[in-house]
């Protein structure tokens, strides 16, 4: 059968890196052509005003092509965080202690959004949101898992 969801976290970070540890899905240096991202049509503080992406918040999901995840995903970094099935909790070996909020009361997105800076950005960085928080730097990727 064929099941479409949410992808976990594990998964969306797979989809977004490969089989390789990138820092980016395309690799391991920034690179503000292949992405949407906080550039000089951004308000905040943190903009890299040097550099215009051609948007002031999101960009169609087939833009940026030299972008893509080894997979072939396209804005796995950067346009919309993406919502993951996974609650918000201790990643594996880290400290249990480390934030109030794990638990099942925010869930995981991943990937960064048209609002944030290269850090934000990378494909091993977690945010956290309330369930019901959806706002223009928030969106989904549907994963699908076939088991025979």
């Amino acid at each position: 059968r064929d099941r479409l969801g949410l992808p976990g976290e594990a998964q969306w970070e797979k989809a977004a890196r490969g089989g390789n540890d990138f820092i980016y899905p395309w690799g391991n240096t920034f690179n503000p052509a292949l992405l949407n991202f906080c550039d000089k049509n951004c308000p905040m503080g943190w903009a890299l005003k040097d550099f215009d992406d051609g948007y002031e918040d999101t960009a169609p999901v087939d833009m940026f092509e030299g972008g893509q995840s080894p997979y072939g995903a396209f804005n796995m970094s950067g346009n919309v965080y993406e919502w993951t099935l996974d609650w918000y909790d201790v990643y594996p070996g880290g400290n249990a202690s480390a934030d109030d909020s794990f638990g099942e009361t925010h869930k995981v997105v991943r990937g960064g959004s048209w609002f944030d800076s290269d850090y934000m950005l990378r494909a091993d960085h977690r945010f956290k949101l309330m369930p019901d928080d959806f706002e223009d730097i928030v969106g989904f990727r549907c994963a699908r898992n076939t088991t025979p």
